[in-house]
């Protein structure tokens, strides 16, 4: 096989003003894609336990606090704090090159509501536990991706 015919066609179709994004994109269901579609509308909106009065993520057919349906979506900030975070240093996803770091962030509404996200470095370490965070949405080729990064201290 020469390596004319190894090459991915995928890479040589696609314009150069927008660069082919291999990396893993997110798949909705029938219980994400209501979440997919406020995210593509630069909205972060999570689901609402009528009965507990509690904020869902992630999306879940089912409340685990009382097992009730959760039937609304209600907007929140993406504000939060990082409460956990590291760098990934081994190759591990298609089209995302390490180092990169990873955090999980708890936002400002809810003391259990966490979220993973890529973050931006800070050198070559991971992120400081305690610093603000504020959602953001990278642009895919296939759409928005929710992203955290840096938030003001005076956002929290």
């Amino acid at each position: 096989m020469t390596s004319s015919e190894c090459s991915s066609p995928r890479h040589s179709d696609t314009p150069e003003s927008v660069p082919f994004d291999d990396r893993p994109r997110p798949v909705a269901d029938a219980v994400t894609t209501e979440y997919w579609k406020w995210i593509q509308q630069e909205q972060l909106r999570l689901q609402w336990c009528e009965c507990c009065a509690r904020l869902i993520f992630p999306p879940t057919p089912y409340c685990a606090g009382c097992r009730t349906a959760p039937s609304q979506w209600r907007q929140v900030s993406g504000r939060g704090t990082v409460v956990s975070s590291g760098v990934v240093r081994k190759s591990f996803v298609p089209g995302h090159p390490p180092p990169y770091a990873v955090v999980w962030v708890r936002l400002a509404e809810q003391d259990d509501l966490e979220m993973v996200s890529n973050f931006p470095m800070e050198g070559d370490r991971a992120p400081t536990i305690g610093r603000p965070a504020q959602l953001t949405f990278e642009r895919r080729d296939w759409g928005l991706l929710p992203q955290f990064v840096p938030g003001d201290s005076h956002d929290e």
